[in-house]
């Protein structure tokens, strides 16, 4: 087989780099690589526009069905019955209810010292603040029909 014939651009395995100055790089731009250039920034400045007029824009709400007014009157219904049943019961607000579960879960994260006196003087002793179970509160009153599982077992 005869050899390929030689390449009159020199390859770059053989000389290294090709320099910026050489005479293959001089002289106006190429017209594929105008329209090349031209076809990039204008995907480019597509994407920008897109993204922009994305986070301008804003989502309509769906109009609201009976079926959701009635579950959301339904909820409200059943947080306000909870609240006044469970403010009747301990006879004290919900803020008051609040403030002492603030408390409680600040005093959770402390320990409680006391002094117990002994022959070589006092000592502390640490003790832990019993926490509430989820087992202390009363289970809620559903606002819709639910299969009731029985957890008194």
């Amino acid at each position: 087989m005869p050899p390929p014939p030689p390449s009159p651009l020199p390859s770059a395995s053989t000389q290294g780099a090709i320099p910026f100055d050489s005479p293959q790089y001089s002289g106006p731009m190429q017209k594929s690589t105008k329209i090349g250039l031209f076809v990039g920034i204008v995907c480019f400045i597509t994407i920008v526009l897109g993204f922009y007029m994305v986070s301008r824009s804003r989502r309509k709400p769906k109009p609201r069905t009976p079926q959701e007014e009635f579950n959301e009157q339904s909820l409200r219904r059943w947080r306000a019955n909870m609240l006044r049943s469970s403010a009747n019961s301990k006879n004290i607000t919900g803020s008051v209810l609040e403030k002492d579960a603030r408390l409680s879960r600040q005093s959770s994260l402390c320990s409680t010292e006391s002094k117990a006196s002994t022959m070589h003087g006092s000592l502390p002793i640490v003790s832990k603040v019993r926490q509430p179970k989820f087992s202390d509160f009363p289970l809620p009153a559903y606002p819709h029909p639910v299969a009731r599982v029985d957890r008194r077992h």
